[in-house]
């Protein structure tokens, strides 16, 4: 790894840190869409369960 893929890396990761509490916050603030997402999330989990057990 070079020093500016390092220094990439960590502006990437400092952002992140900054950008997903923003992204929490929005989505709570929207409790149908926090609601289709676990939906989504819990289907997708079942079906590979599924899938996996055949």
């Amino acid at each position: 790894m070079t020093t500016l893929t390092a220094v990439q890396w960590l502006m990437f990761m400092l952002a992140s840190v900054v950008t997903v509490p923003v992204v929490l916050a929005y989505l709570l603030d929207n409790g149908l869409i926090v609601g289709v997402i676990l939906v989504l999330l819990l289907e997708h989990v079942l079906l590979r369960r599924r899938t996996e057990a055949a």
